[in-house]
Order: structure tokens, then sequence, then C-alpha cells
């Protein structure tokens, strides 16, 4: 169970989704911030190739997520 305000969320489902919508929100994108690049701004050799973008986009591991979380500075 969740208290958002006068809103409680209840429900694994729920949580989730609620859950999964703060942080999009919280990290995504502005829509109003985005805007499109054009194509042939960067030369060939200054655009990330598709061995390098499938490393950068693979989903993080359990492993990944816990060992940044534990480098985090403690206050």
């Amino acid at each position: 169970m969740l208290e958002n305000g006068d809103n409680i969320i209840e429900g694994d489902d729920n949580l989730l989704s609620y859950a999964t919508e703060y942080y999009k929100n919280l990290f995504g994108p502005a829509p109003v911030n985005s805007f499109p690049a054009d194509h042939d701004l960067w030369h060939s050799w200054e655009k990330v190739n598709e061995a390098d973008n499938s490393l950068l986009t693979h989903p993080f591991s359990e492993d990944e997520i816990k060992h940044a979380l534990f480098q985090m500075e403690k206050k």
C-alpha cells in the first residue's frame, strides 16, 4: 500500500504502474524540451555504431543496479 496525498494505491499491479509512471516522469525527457536532430549534422565517425548502441541500450541486470546503488555516497 502507498499513500499519495489523499489517494491510496494498493495491489502489486497498481503499485508497479504508479512507480513506473512516477520514474518515467521524473527521469524521462519533457516533451516540450525535445527537438529533432539533423542526421547529417555529424560525420559517420562521430556517431555511435550498432555494436556500441546495442551495448548502451541493453537492459540493466540486477547485479549492475545493485553495484550502482552500493557505490552511491551515504548521507
